[in-house]
């Protein structure tokens, strides 16, 4: 959803539970930065380590790329 709460959640037959997890950080990464893609906090950060250090902590925060918004009519979802 908008707050980045899991509403339905499926994994593949044989994947890994970890891809369930790291899937669900990015969903919340780009849903609580209202939309970013996660592929795009790298370059901004890469020269920045107290602050990508800073964030690096933040529970379900990830840089990791495939974080993609998702909107319904111009909305977040």
């Amino acid at each position: 959803d908008p707050a980045g709460q899991a509403v339905l959640a499926a994994r593949m037959d044989g994947a890994p539970r970890l891809s369930a997890d790291i899937a669900a950080d990015k969903a919340y990464t780009v849903a609580v930065f209202n939309g970013r893609p996660t592929d795009q906090w790298w370059p901004g950060l890469k020269d920045m380590p107290e602050i990508l250090d800073g964030l690096a902590k933040m529970p379900r925060f990830t840089i990791l790329g495939g974080g993609v918004p998702l909107r319904v009519s111009g909305k977040l979802v």
